[in-house]
């Protein structure tokens, strides 16, 4: 949201199953604020869920999501952590970098 205050461009991302309450505001509002104020450059991608985080198999979760954590952070854990979910954003953000020249 800071870089976006700041006129800098904005990359945000999330999976259906990040959100604590099933909704994509969060990916959403740095987004709108962003077209609000003129600012910057923003981009959005909302991806489908992470499978096989839910709250009925916290048994068979990553070993980096204790079973303490509450569904949608694991399923933000396994999104930025697992390679399979890395492999399917990072070539969008790698785009989004070159596109405005941040290295």
């Amino acid at each position: 949201m800071q870089a976006v205050l700041r006129g800098r461009s904005a990359h945000a991302r999330q999976t259906v199953n990040e959100s604590p309450t099933g909704i994509i505001a969060s990916t959403v509002r740095p987004f709108l604020h962003a077209i609000g104020n003129g600012t910057g450059s923003s981009q959005m991608a909302v991806f489908s869920g992470v499978p096989d985080i839910g709250p009925n198999n916290k048994e068979s979760w990553p070993s980096y999501c204790d079973t303490d954590k509450a569904t949608n952070e694991c399923a933000h854990l396994a999104f930025i952590r697992d390679h399979q979910q890395v492999m399917r954003w990072a070539p969008d953000v790698k785009a989004f970098l070159r596109h405005y020249g941040i290295k």
